[in-house]
């Protein structure tokens, strides 16, 4: 497959009224995590079930041999930073 072969990584975004296509297409996945408040872009706090269900996805990437690298960015009120060590813990 040409992407493969040159390294280009698409960028699977979660976030309000914006497209999530769980792509894959290099030897890494980027993830970038906008969500969950539907209204506001940058706003709220994942529900457990949500991150449970990224955390899943993220697992089967990692089985695949891919490098999962995950940026969050639902900032207000420290949520990215709540969000992201939650993932980790469900990420064990």
């Amino acid at each position: 497959m040409t992407r493969l072969r040159r390294g280009v990584g698409y960028c699977v975004m979660s976030g309000a009224r914006l497209p999530c296509v769980l792509r894959a297409t290099a030897c890494f996945v980027y993830l970038r995590m906008h969500k969950p408040d539907s209204d506001q872009l940058y706003a709220g706090s994942y529900p457990a079930g949500d991150l449970g269900w990224w955390a899943d996805r993220i697992r089967e990437w990692n089985g695949q041999g891919r490098e999962v690298y995950v940026y969050f960015n639902n900032d207000g009120g420290g949520n990215a930073v709540r969000d992201a060590g939650t993932l980790l813990r469900l990420l064990g």
